[in-house]
């Protein structure tokens, strides 16, 4: 699907929306009518609409999951979160366009932020750092680096996932995760974290689940670590 040319419009994927499994009909209308994008699909089963229906469905909406069918930017998706569905608590990005993050640092409401698969880097997660509620965030497969991680560190201190699987996270970028004292998940999965870097995260001791790259942390680290994590703690390597 083609979008008008607009530099002011950056746009993400389509929206598919969870109101206890279904989708508001009103955003999909909002969207067409005020965009007038072409609806091509939405991979939903639509609840009958009524006026009293549309009246709540905004405060009934809990998830956002924004993919790839209807295009829309990145600030009105904040602007919605903000104004109608104001109690939204997960929101999963199928892209995020550079310097664009900022219009998502006003959603304080948020505890899951899905953003695998995007070109999220280190400036965006820098602007994102202001989401102190978070206790889930998905950086798979992203740009996010040791910078990046800094900041969530310093700044993101409720996070109990994090998944950093793929992202360029090295050896050096372990200490600021040391101070996440919530941690549950932590999946490291097909980064550069080297043996020194992983022996830290002996201190988190909240952990229940981690994964290890596979091709740079050696056994004799992972025993280290199942010594020192808790004995409940799943280690595996990928």
């Amino acid at each position: 699907m083609r979008s008008r040319k607009n530099k002011s419009k950056t746009i993400l994927g389509g929206a598919e929306l969870d109101t206890w499994g279904q989708l508001p009909s009103d955003l999909i209308i909002q969207i067409i009518g005020i965009l007038k994008y072409k609806l091509h699909e939405v991979r939903t089963c639509l609840h009958p609409i009524n006026k009293h229906w549309r009246l709540v469905t905004g405060a009934l909406v809990t998830k956002i999951s924004v993919k790839g069918k209807i295009e829309f930017p990145v600030s009105y998706v904040a602007h919605k979160l903000n104004t109608v569905y104001v109690n939204v608590t997960t929101l999963r990005l199928a892209k995020l366009p550079k310097k664009q993050a900022h219009h998502l640092a006003t959603l304080a409401n948020l505890t899951t932020l899905q953003l695998n698969r995007t070109d999220t880097g280190d400036q965006s997660i820098c602007e994102l750092s202001t989401l102190t509620n978070l206790t889930n965030l998905g950086l798979a497969s992203s740009r996010v680096g040791d910078v990046g991680v800094k900041s969530i560190g310093e700044h993101i201190s409720k996070l109990k996932v994090l998944n950093l699987r793929g992202s360029r996270i090295t050896g050096k970028g372990i200490d600021p995760l040391l101070q996440l004292k919530n941690l549950i998940t932590l999946d490291m999965g097909g980064t550069k974290v080297n043996d020194k870097g992983a022996r830290e995260l002996s201190s988190l001791t909240s952990l229940c689940q981690l994964v290890l790259p596979q091709h740079t942390v050696g056994q004799e680290t992972r025993a280290f670590l199942s010594k020192h994590l808790p004995p409940e703690c799943k280690i595996q390597s990928r």
